[in-house]
């Protein structure tokens, strides 16, 4: 994740120098991993004074696994159970082969606590019940990353949440009432 929002940094960067116009607003948008890589890339630009940041105004994250995915922390106990034993760990060294972006997720990012250049963060969690306040919603989340790790984080500064139940995880880019968040958001601070 510190990897690539360090590329993505740099991406960035070139971008802007070569857009044909000069860049007024940049805003960021990211799903779940992609969340936490635009994270890392805010970090990364502000550590190296790019110029992007300073004209970045908002970073979205949604259903990103800020505080880590219980999905890894499951494939890790599942990884080291079939290592204990010699007739299982063929099968731990196959599952030891998962991304190291996806290891990365077993506690989350441990990103900066700073939100650099007053880039406003917003994130967004939703759950598989339609109740959000439902004692199942935070336990299943989306059903991959749960509510508190979508609207928890280590991040102080100009930062907002919002919960909305019934939309599973990869539904989260395509559901017209995260349009219609994020469009509130970006009204909210023009």
């Amino acid at each position: 994740i510190a990897d690539n929002g360090a590329r993505l940094a740099i991406l960035l960067e070139e971008l802007l120098a070569a857009w044909p116009e000069p860049v007024a607003e940049l805003l960021l948008i990211g799903h779940s991993m992609g969340g936490l890589i635009a994270r890392a890339a805010c970090e990364a630009g502000a550590a190296g004074d790019l110029h992007w940041p300073q004209v970045t105004s908002m970073l979205v994250c949604l259903g990103s696994p800020h505080l880590g995915s219980p999905v890894e922390r499951l494939g890790q106990a599942v990884t080291v159970a079939l290592d204990k034993h010699a007739i299982t760990a063929p099968l731990g060294k196959i599952a030891a082969k998962r991304s190291q972006g996806v290891k990365d997720l077993r506690h989350g990012p441990g990103a900066s606590a700073a939100t650099p250049h007053a880039i406003a963060l917003r994130v967004l969690g939703s759950t598989l019940t339609d109740d959000v306040d439902h004692p199942l919603a935070d336990w299943f989340g989306d059903g991959l990353v749960t509510m508190g790790s979508a609207t928890r984080h280590p991040v102080t500064g100009d930062v907002q949440s919002a919960r909305l139940g019934g939309i599973p995880h990869m539904a989260l880019t395509t559901e017209p009432r995260v349009y219609a968040q994020i469009k509130a958001w970006l009204t909210e601070t023009r």
